[in-house]
């Protein structure tokens, strides 16, 4: 998991990143997709496991230089951070396959009331599912800003590094270099 860490931000980008927005702009420009239009479902698959494995390195990597004193709860982190994922890994393997049954129903109506009803039984576990997701990031974010401050600080504080964890996009060009340099300072 350290390797991750110790990469440089653009390395790790092009890791994560590249590989889908290199067959989305081929698809494009070639005016036929290379794959079904359910491949961005795939590709999405691709970021969100990239992404997840980077915030999971990134908490259980800093984790053990957290001081005793301020060692937060981390096993509840590891049942929450393991459930969203299952979950929502779950979820888009699902709406890949249902995106397929779903083009090939002919009745309109039936369709629609058993969309309906999957929206419904699924909004609550999506609702507990963002809320585990939501604590993970600010559970990571604020070991983050924890060990560089050197302070116990609360969730609030460490709200920047938060969002720069969901737009991972831009994060890992900023907290990629904070989190290495966190890593050398241990050794």
């Amino acid at each position: 998991m350290k390797f991750l860490l110790s990469l440089e931000s653009w390395k790790l980008f092009l890791i994560v990143w590249l590989p889908p927005i290199i067959l989305e702009i081929a698809a494009f420009f070639l005016s036929s997709p290379l794959l079904p239009p359910e491949s961005s479902l795939l590709y999405g698959v691709y970021i969100f496991l990239g992404t997840s494995i980077w915030i999971w390195s990134i908490t259980v990597s800093l984790y053990p230089l957290l001081p005793e004193k301020e060692k937060f709860n981390f096993k509840t982190f590891k049942i929450c951070f393991i459930l969203f994922v299952a979950y929502q890994s779950f979820m888009r393997i699902y709406s890949f396959f249902e995106m397929n049954s779903f083009s090939t129903n002919t009745d309109p109506e039936a369709a629609a009331e058993k969309l309906a009803f999957e929206v419904m039984l699924q909004m609550p576990f999506d609702a507990i599912s963002m809320f585990m997701f939501f604590w993970c990031l600010l559970f990571t974010a604020r070991m983050i800003r924890t060990l560089e401050t050197g302070r116990n600080v609360k969730m609030g504080e460490s709200i920047t590094e938060a969002i720069l964890l969901i737009m991972s996009f831009i994060g890992i060009w900023i907290l990629q270099p904070r989190i290495r340099n966190l890593l050398q300072k241990d050794v």
